[in-house]
């Protein structure tokens, strides 16, 4: 990649999107651009929506805490924002063809970084 602003916007998603909840109207706004150039700019250079990009990287920070803490999902649906433990449950069920629990038994536990 080599377009600095996405670069830094990339940073922007992986430091927030773990934690709180974030809209793609955040990422346009921390942006400063319309959102037609965000758009744009995220398909090209990384061949991904900025919604794609923000449930990626809350995905991989639900994994990370499957395979690294034996946190209830409950609390990692909490600390990864999403509305509750239903909802993170059918949307990784969708994504990934299996429950959250039924991932970290498959994919083991990995002691934290």
């Amino acid at each position: 990649m080599t377009n600095p602003f996405l670069a830094k916007d990339l940073v922007f998603i992986r430091d927030t999107a773990g934690g709180r909840a974030l809209g793609v109207g955040d990422v346009v706004a921390a942006m400063g651009c319309s959102r037609r150039m965000a758009e744009r700019l995220f398909s090209d250079g990384i061949g991904r929506t900025v919604k794609d990009e923000i449930e990626r990287v809350r995905f991989a920070a639900v994994q990370k805490f499957l395979r690294t803490t034996s946190l209830p999902i409950a609390e990692i649906a909490d600390l990864c924002a999403f509305p509750d433990e239903s909802s993170l449950s059918r949307r990784f069920l969708a994504l990934f063809r299996e429950t959250p629990s039924r991932w970290r038994r498959h994919h083991g536990r990995e002691p934290p970084e």
